[in-house]
């Protein structure tokens, strides 16, 4: 293998790079949402409420398709107006078809089984994190530019969230648990 050949691969982004990148920049993005969401006066499918949750996925996934890439900008616009609209949709696909799957335990889902699901969520979810670890490194190791440190800081701050996350939860768990 020639050595340009080895530079335009190290260079091209990795799957789990681009995930750990989208699932951070989303979590980023939807601690401000949540706590907004917090703030309204009802929880109903009103225009707010429906851009607070929904437009943090539609934000990350732009941004990485506009910064994850070392294509020109008008190559990297041309790929998001394509690749967002078939992304957003196989993501609703998959949210119903996930929903619809989940109906036959929906009944172990609810807080009387807690103390059973929740050591299960919480493996799902440091599985669900995994990636963020690798790609964190490997940014670092590329070099400090303005691009990098972005990625690095979103993905840092999207671990200390979910160890708040998964603190808080375990300690509501514990203290129900008490009662």
């Amino acid at each position: 293998m020639s050595d340009s050949t080895a530079v335009a691969t190290a260079e091209e982004p990795r799957v789990f790079d681009t995930y750990a990148l989208v699932y951070a920049l989303s979590m980023v993005l939807l601690v401000p949402g949540s706590i907004a969401i917090g703030q309204l006066p009802f929880r109903t499918y009103t225009l707010q409420y429906v851009s607070l949750v929904t437009v943090p996925f539609l934000v990350a996934l732009v941004v990485t398709f506009m910064t994850d890439s070392a294509d020109p900008v008008r190559r990297s616009a041309l790929r998001t107006a394509i690749l967002t609209p078939i992304v957003l949709m196989t993501g609703v696909a998959v949210l119903f078809t996930s929903s619809l799957l989940l109906l036959p335990i929906n009944t172990f889902l609810g807080p009387e089984y807690r103390s059973v699901t929740a050591p299960l969520a919480a493996a799902l979810l440091l599985l669900i994190a995994s990636p963020l670890v690798p790609a964190i490194v490997r940014r670092v190791r590329a070099g400090f530019t303005a691009k990098t440190l972005l990625h690095a800081a979103a993905m840092l701050i999207t671990l200390v969230l979910l160890g708040v996350f998964m603190y808080i939860n375990g300690t509501h768990e514990v203290t129900a648990m008490g009662s």
